[in-house]
């Protein structure tokens, strides 16, 4: 009941800032050491990732673009957290690209990620594996990493901005510290 919620004015960037109350920053993920701030992500299909630390928490928005600019290294120097929890999202099965993006993403992930597609000039991609690996290499390799079930696309338990008809309409997905924080 006491948390103060914190948005951002996310931009599908690569920045990462500390948190603020009196602002929206134009970023996408934003980190406190201060409780009760509770640090939103917004999200349709791409993935909410809320990181842990001993008394630091981060909040980040990552869609292809923020994954193949590499959104969480960059957030690595700011702190290593061990413990992530990934929010909805669409899954592999789900989300066809074409393959410029297939290409951009091979570029800072394994193949396993990039999936065959029925037509040649299409791939599916795993984000979240992309995510996770990333993850365990740049924050902490035995990260603790929880994934939401459920796919944002096929799931009417979910908002997807490639499904949906109202295009403004969003998951929230929030970290805090609190008392029983340590």
């Amino acid at each position: 009941p006491q948390l103060k919620f914190c948005f951002l004015k996310q931009v599908h960037g690569t920045d990462v800032f500390p948190a603020r109350m009196d602002q929206w920053s134009a970023a996408d993920g934003h980190h406190t050491r201060e409780k009760n701030m509770a640090l939103v992500i917004q999200s349709a299909d791409c993935l909410p990732i809320l990181l842990a630390s001993d008394g630091h928490v981060m909040a980040l928005h990552a869609g292809w673009r923020g994954l193949a600019a590499t959104r969480i290294e960059r957030a690595s120097s700011i702190a290593k957290f061990d413990v992530a929890a990934i929010g909805p999202h669409i899954r592999a099965e789900s989300y066809e690209v074409g393959m410029d993006v297939a290409h951009r993403l091979r570029a800072v992930s394994n193949n396993a990620a990039i999936l065959s597609h029925p037509r040649a000039d299409k791939r599916f991609i795993d984000l979240t594996k992309i995510a996770q690996n990333h993850l365990r290499q740049h924050m902490h390799p035995k990260l603790r990493c929880e994934v939401l079930d459920g796919d944002t696309f096929t799931s009417n338990l979910f908002y997807s901005y490639r499904r949906g008809k109202e295009k403004d309409d969003r998951q929230y997905s929030f970290i805090a510290l609190n008392e029983l924080t340590r």
